[in-house]
């Protein structure tokens, strides 16, 4: 036969007849109750989750599930079995999810689409269902929409993190001081379409000036950069239901100075100028402030001139430019004359160091020094009478001696370099007035006697000539130095020397 049971003949909670033909018997039937919760949000591609909980007014009848979570365009039905007296009042409520507005919109109706009002209470601002259910009133339907807030923070971070650096952070009134490496105002909802303005002061004990500050503002939800740039403050309009952050980026301005300095001579003579060629480049980050080189001039040497931008102040000269930009130089020149009693071999050290306002992170080449040695061949002329002297020795040349006519006179020069190599040169003295060159003295073609810097005597032909020219490099076999242009020819070098000799014949 038929089994038949419906709410005619159903009692909630108890062991119920039903009506058959043919047969008879009893059956359990327990009746449940539900609510379909279905989450929508706005915007409608969010995909965070939202968590809800359900409990039962009777205990022991709990609904299923007791928690759950659902993200935009999911369901889930709560079921909830009806008590004994035919009721069960059931209470859903979703947690508040952070960036989410604090309250939610929430619509529910009966399971035909009409109204659920006569047995559902919403409360929207504690996003709240709480549903009165019967049998007759079995189920509803339920929406809980919520919004995305739109929220704006403003966040700090220092290059190097270490940096003692304090920063006061600022955000649509809200200001959070003493910020380091890592510091935030925490997020602020804002109307949307409001413009906002984001920016960065210094704190107590801290310099703006001594950083570099750059900023970028990211909508932290979809990665998009809305703005970025240079500057401690930045006014825009947030994407609505955006969380958007200004992180204002502080580098401590820092400026590797480099100083090169050279000079044009190596070896000066006396009386001679020397120019100083002082080259400062910013090798960076920051372009740097305030840039000044100090050059301290050595004693033996008289300040000249100077660049422009340089002034002379005694013994230091001191040049400088108000700003230099990362990558870029700048050179500055010294003049100097090498004073006439400054003695040959003398090293003129001249030094000089590059500053200014930030901080240098290389400091070893901010300064430089240029070194000179005082040059110039030494001579040294003595005259013996070969007619009445041996002059074997060369203590046995004088500065003067007495001659009478038909005496012969033997004059020697002694020559030694003092100071770098010196290149094409030549000796030269005058035959004395009033005498004359006696040839072939020294032997055949033996005009002069040259003895050569390693040791090498070499005879020379002059003829009857009133100056003798003796040319060192053509006459001698000389060491090999390096010239000032890079190119290599033969030299005295340091230390080297020899003597020069001829004979007149007083008439």
């Amino acid at each position: 036969g038929n089994l038949d049971c419906d709410v005619s003949n159903v009692v909630p909670g108890t062991t119920s007849k039903c009506s058959a033909s043919g047969l008879s018997g009893s059956l359990d039937v327990v009746v449940e109750a539900w609510v379909r919760v279905t989450k929508a949000t706005v915007p409608t591609d969010s995909t965070e989750s939202f968590a809800f909980t359900a409990t039962a007014e009777t205990a022991s009848s709990a609904p299923s599930p007791a928690s759950f979570s659902l993200a935009g365009g999911e369901s889930q039905l709560v079921l909830a079995p009806l008590a004994a007296n035919g009721t069960q009042t059931v209470v859903i409520e979703e947690a508040a999810l952070d960036g989410w507005g604090p309250g939610a919109a929430i619509v529910c109706t009966n399971p035909t689409g009409g109204s659920a009002a006569s047995y559902v209470t919403v409360d929207a601002a504690n996003r709240r269902i709480t549903a009165n259910l019967s049998g007759a009133d079995f189920g509803a339907e339920c929406t809980v929409t919520n919004t995305r807030q739109t929220r704006v923070r403003t966040s700090k971070t220092l290059d190097p993190a270490t940096d003692e650096g304090r920063f006061d952070l600022s955000v649509a009134g809200q200001v959070s001081t003493g910020q380091g490496d890592g510091g935030s105002t925490g997020y602020r909802v804002v109307p949307e379409g409001t413009a906002v303005t984001f920016s960065e002061s210094a704190a107590e004990g801290t310099i703006l000036a001594e950083y570099d500050a750059t900023y970028v503002c990211v909508d932290d939800l979809s990665g998009a950069v809305l703005a970025s740039g240079a500057g401690t403050s930045v006014t825009l309009t947030p994407p609505p239901s955006s969380d958007t952050t200004c992180t204002f980026t502080n580098v401590a301005r820092a400026a590797d100075l480099a100083l090169v300095k050279l000079v044009d001579l190596t070896g000066p003579q006396p009386s001679d100028t020397l120019t100083y060629t002082l080259t400062v480049t910013n090798h960076g980050p920051s372009s740097a402030t305030n840039v000044l080189v100090s050059d301290t001039l050595p004693a033996g040497v008289t300040f000249v001139r100077a660049s422009a931008a340089c002034i002379d102040l005694a013994s230091v000269v001191e040049c400088g430019v108000a700003s230099l930009a990362a990558g870029a130089s700048v050179s500055f020149e010294v003049e100097v004359e090498v004073d006439d009693g400054v003695p040959l071999g003398t090293v003129l050290a001249n030094a000089a160091s590059v500053s200014a306002d930030e901080v240098d992170p290389v400091p070893g080449n901010d300064a430089a020094t240029a070194l000179v040695t005082v040059s110039g061949m030494v001579l040294t002329k003595g005259v013996c009478n070969v007619t009445t002297s041996t002059c074997a020795a060369p203590e046995d040349y004088l500065q003067s001696i007495a001659g009478v006519p038909g005496d012969v006179l033997e004059y020697r020069v002694a020559y030694v370099r003092v100071g770098p190599p010196a290149f094409d040169l030549l000796l030269e003295d005058d035959v004395p007035a009033n005498t004359v060159l006696e040839l072939g003295v020294y032997g055949p073609g033996g005009d002069v006697e040259l003895t050569c810097p390693d040791g090498e005597v070499v005879l020379l032909g002059t003829g009857p000539v009133a100056r003798i020219s003796v040319d060192l490099s053509a006459s001698c076999t000389l060491g090999v130095a390096e010239r000032a242009d890079g190119t290599s020819g033969a030299a005295v070098l340091d230390g080297e020397g020899g003597t020069l000799r001829f004979r007149v014949r007083v008439p």
